[in-house]
């Protein structure tokens, strides 16, 4: 696996930011082994747990800012912004190099779009323009069309601009990620997303 595991480093009071401590300190329960990651790995809980929070930290490790998108990402050099930079520092993320990475956030898929547009890379998606699609339109076609084979892929919340009929269609791309030796990092709500342990 690419990410394969989280490590507290002395998770403590050391971390000066009390609000991101509160909502991680389920990491203090670990042993030193830490929390370990498959080639799926869901995280659900209620708004305010942790969840984003955690992939922003796998970003981060990854080379990705918190914002989302690629290392590529024109303007997406990586940064430490004060409110994480404590969590950069005591946690530790095992990982190997992948082929490809993104991180999606669905509270920031336009910035994707707009990139798409402004770079002319519309051909590529098969479209004139992602901004003449929906949101959950023009994201069904970015995993269809970018995302590629072996890749570690984060999704935060990715079921919100999705009607359930496309959240189903949603689960069989990730299948057919996940047959392609992609490595599957999710953040979610949706009853849906949790059907793909299933699969």
């Amino acid at each position: 696996m690419f990410v394969r595991a989280i490590r507290p480093l002395f998770f403590s009071c050391e971390c000066r930011n009390i609000e991101l401590y509160d909502r991680l300190k389920f990491l203090n329960n670990m042993d030193d082994k830490g929390l370990h990651f498959g080639k799926i790995t869901l995280f659900t809980g209620l708004n305010g747990s942790g969840k984003t929070t955690i992939l922003n930290i796998i970003a981060n490790k990854l080379g990705i800012r918190e914002s989302g998108g690629s290392r590529n990402f024109i303007g997406n050099r990586q940064t430490e912004p004060e409110q994480y930079a404590d969590l950069f520092r005591l946690v530790r993320v095992a990982s190997q190099r992948e082929k490809d990475a993104f991180y999606f956030r669905a509270d920031t898929f336009y910035q994707t779009k707009q990139f798409v547009d402004d770079y002319q890379l519309n051909d590529y998606y098969g479209v004139k323009s992602m901004n003449n699609f929906s949101n959950g339109e023009s994201f069904m076609r970015f995993v269809q069309f970018r995302l590629k084979d072996s890749g570690v892929y984060l999704f935060d919340e990715p079921e919100a601009a999705l009607s359930p009929s496309i959240q189903m269609t949603l689960l069989v791309e990730f299948k057919r990620m996940l047959d392609h030796g992609c490595q599957l990092i999710i953040a979610t709500h949706s009853r849906y997303c949790l059907h793909i342990l299933v699969l």
